[in-house]
């Protein structure tokens, strides 16, 4: 008998072999997109996040809120459900106002080494202590922190802001 010399289709092992080649092919480009979704899915809460942290720290940046040491010690948590039309009634923020508070000048001149501290005339330590109460009573920090009631997802930004009602004091005497 002969032998037949061609033969038609394939083997059973090159099918095996094509099908696995192609499974593994699809599991990856499956995970990738997978992977690609939930990238996604995160970043637009974060950009949800930050929209809302910018447009609420603007408002407050705008509109100052009446700044007194009374102010700095409770934070405001608020829920957004009546803003927006209550498009983001699953977001919450939070305000925290601190004032501002510079060093001394001797701490300042103690930086300096003892040479320099000497120098510093009591003219110059009196504009120092009145531009130092001056802007410790007219610039105030703001930090806005949106988060997401579900997930811990959060969003914080920090901004100064001016007491437009501040007494400057400009006698140096």
């Amino acid at each position: 008998m002969k032998e037949k010399k061609y033969q038609q289709g394939f083997s059973l092992i090159e099918i095996l072999i094509a099908m696995t080649i192609l499974a593994m092919f699809a599991g990856a480009y499956f995970f990738g997109t997978a992977n690609n979704v939930n990238d996604s899915m995160n970043m637009r809460e974060e950009l949800i996040l930050a929209k809302l942290c910018e447009l609420k720290i603007n408002e407050l940046i705008l509109m100052p809120p009446k700044l007194a040491l009374s102010s700095t010690l409770t934070t405001d948590k608020k829920k957004f459900d009546e803003e927006f039309g209550g498009a983001y009634k699953d977001y919450e923020y939070e305000i925290e106002i601190k004032d501002l508070s510079l060093p001394s000048l001797n701490k300042l001149n103690n930086l300096l080494g003892e040479e320099e501290a000497s120098k510093s005339s009591a003219l110059q330590k009196k504009i120092f202590e009145v531009m130092k109460k001056n802007i410790e009573t007219a610039i105030w920090q703001i930090k806005v922190t949106v988060q997401k009631k579900e997930g811990g997802l959060s969003y914080s930004l920090s901004s100064w802001i001016t007491d437009k009602n501040a007494k400057i004091q400009i006698d140096f005497k």
